[in-house]
């Protein structure tokens, strides 16, 4: 409810961090929501479409760890990346080299 009334006033930035649907959890089967159905739940009632989401698989989140290190040393090419989502994890490495 907050989220959307905030986002009625088209000033304030709409970020996201992932639009995974569920998080895997400890216990088989057990389906834990992510940020998805809440980002979907938010943009449907707001009319708003985020400005913005930063996680992976998205660019902006490669950027943000390519800034890190030292360009000299790195090789995107040579570097594995380990994650908890092999959809979005995938996706992340093709998107980022």
């Amino acid at each position: 409810m907050k989220a959307a009334n905030y986002l009625a006033d088209p000033s304030i930035e709409f970020l996201v961090c992932n639009e995974d649907t569920t998080f895997p959890g400890p216990v088989p089967g057990m389906i834990l929501p992510e940020t998805g159905p809440w980002s979907a739940a938010i943009q449907n009632v707001s009319g708003r479409q985020p400005d913005t989401v930063f996680g992976k698989p998205h660019r902006q989140m490669g950027d943000f760890l390519k800034s890190r290190v030292d360009t000299e040393k790195f090789d995107a090419k040579k570097t594995v990346m380990f994650g908890d989502r092999l959809d979005t994890d995938m996706m992340f490495g093709k998107n980022n080299g």
